[in-house]
């Protein structure tokens, strides 16, 4: 009875180190052309035994050949009760297949297909030949061999590659129909670079393209960079960046200018009106590269306060409206005569540069103005010697002795006639 345990115990012991099947598949996966498919996910779905149940393999990608081994083994030492039939599973760019598959001691191969095409994409330089580097289409990233190709199988559609080469990333869009070959250009550039303010004038700063910083000294670098037109060239200075997309070739001269300087306000005058005062100034932003008068985000305003005997207003703020070119204008309302206005003016450019102008000025009652003389004409003459002027007078005085003289020469002449008729 003892031996009898015992061959029954090595009995089970061996049941269960026994394996119903052990089978190593060779998966082949190949595109419409009949291509190996690098990538390509591939797992399975098998009875591990029938009191385990099934087993779910991880995913294995086909290697540059195009092939992925697989080993599966069934445990279960009564063969009758082992199911030997299992799923096979494959995946690429999101189309999947399912095959079953008849379980079979042994290494074997099988082939699958695709109905898929290939992309070669060749990255180069247009005077050095073929770059390694990275290159990434929907999500999967490979790199080019030292050549510049590198290879993906696509099902038709539009795509996007993106080329990364030593920190610089570029996007290249294409249309996938059939075999297609993309090819991309990396070529070294050469620019001459100017880092400037608004008013022109040079900055030591740096500057940024293509993943590469170069030192800007006395406003001018020369900087040279394998990229993918267009590429964007940053200016920075003192944390101000200001950024420009060129494509280098069609340029080799690039200005990078930083506004720094903010808008001048100029000419500000005041005029009593009936209730207050109206408020005139200039707002310019004058350089060569001025953005310019920030006139909708944050239009120039004034703030301003009154301060009568001892009391002072609450402050009040409005947005200046302008007027004619530079020139803009604001009612100051609620103002009484002999009180004093604090006033400030607040005005941006388009670059975020603020300036600001304060002053107070005391509000002067409003001057009487002298009586206007009638414009009803007066008639002057002798009716009306007190209306005259001095002139006058003397022009009447001479007519009069002159009108007497005559007088006296008549008589004189008359007087004279009648002696000498008195003589004869």
């Amino acid at each position: 009875m003892k031996n009898v345990l015992i061959i029954g115990l090595m009995i089970f012991l061996f049941s269960i180190s026994s394996a119903a099947f052990i089978e190593e598949l060779e998966v082949l996966v190949v595109d419409s052309n009949n291509r190996s498919m690098e990538g390509v996910a591939v797992w399975t779905n098998y009875q591990l035994n029938s009191i385990k149940g099934y087993v779910t393999t991880n995913k294995q990608y086909t290697n540059s050949r195009g092939i992925v081994n697989l080993k599966l083994t069934n445990t279960e030492f009564q063969e009758k009760l082992t199911k030997t039939e299992y799923t096979l599973f494959l995946e690429y760019m999101g189309q999947e297949q399912s095959h079953t598959v008849d379980a079979e001691s042994g290494r074997r191969g099988r082939t699958y297909y695709f109905d898929i095409n290939r992309a070669t994409i060749r990255v180069f330089d247009e005077y050095k030949g073929g770059i390694k580097t990275n290159v990434t289409i929907l999500d999967v990233t490979k790199e080019t061999a030292s050549n510049g190709y590198a290879v993906y199988n696509l099902p038709d559609g539009e795509y996007e590659i993106i080329v990364d080469f030593q920190g610089s990333k570029q996007t290249h869009p294409f249309i996938m129909e059939g075999d297609t070959l993309v090819e991309i250009p990396l070529t070294e550039y050469e620019l001459d670079i100017e880092l400037v303010d608004d008013k022109g004038s040079y900055l030591n700063g740096s500057v940024k393209a293509a993943g590469k910083t170069w030192t800007v000294d006395n406003g001018k670098a020369n900087i040279k960079f394998v990229a993918i037109p267009p590429v964007l060239i940053e200016g920075i200075y003192e944390g101000r960046v200001v950024s420009k997309e060129v494509d280098p070739k069609l340029v080799n001269e690039v200005v990078l200018p930083i506004d720094l300087n903010g808008p001048e306000i100029s000419g500000i005058s005041q005029k009593r009106t009936n209730n207050g005062y109206e408020l005139s100034l200039s707002i310019s932003d004058t350089g060569k590269y001025a953005t310019g008068v920030d006139t909708k985000i944050s239009p120039p305003i004034v703030r301003y306060s009154v301060t009568k005997e001892e009391q002072k207003s609450q402050e009040r703020t409005l947005n200046l409206l302008a007027a004619t070119g530079e020139r803009y204008s604001i009612s100051l309302t609620d103002i009484s005569d002999n009180a004093v206005v604090d006033y400030e003016i607040w005005a941006k450019d388009l670059s975020g540069n603020e300036v600001s102008y304060s002053d107070s000025f005391l509000a002067v009652p409003n001057q009487q103005d002298p009586e206007q003389p009638s414009d009803d004409p007066q008639i002057i003459g002798p009716d009306s010697p007190e209306d005259l002027e001095l002139g006058e007078v003397f022009k009447w005085i001479l007519i009069g002795l002159g009108v007497v003289v005559l007088i006296l020469i008549g008589y004189a002449v008359i007087k004279l006639k009648s002696e000498m008729r008195e003589d004869r």
